[in-house]
C-alpha cells in the first residue's frame, strides 16, 4: 500500500495492491466490491480515493513466471 500524501495533510488517498486466493474467478468488479467492504469505515471516516490492484494467487504465480 503506498499513501499519496503531499501537504502534511491526513492520508486520504491510497495505492493497494491485493494478492489472494479469496479472487479466483471473480470478477475486477466484485473483487472491488470485496476491499471497499473491508474498508467501509476507513471510507466513513475520511478515507478519500482508492487505486486497486487485485490479482488471485493463480494470476500472481502466471506473472512471475512470464
Amino acid at each position: 500500500m503506498r499513501d499519496h500524501k503531499s501537504d502534511g495533510e491526513p492520508e486520504t488517498h491510497f495505492t493497494i495492491d491485493v494478492t489472494s486466493n479469496v479472487f479466483e474467478g471473480k470478477s475486477t468488479m466484485q473483487r472491488h466490491r470485496l476491499i471497499y467492504s473491508a474498508l467501509s469505515t476507513e471510507l466513513a471516516e475520511g478515507l478519500h480515493s482508492l487505486s486497486l490492484k487485485t490479482k488471485s494467487q493463480t494470476e500472481a504465480e502466471k506473472q512471475v513466471v512470464t
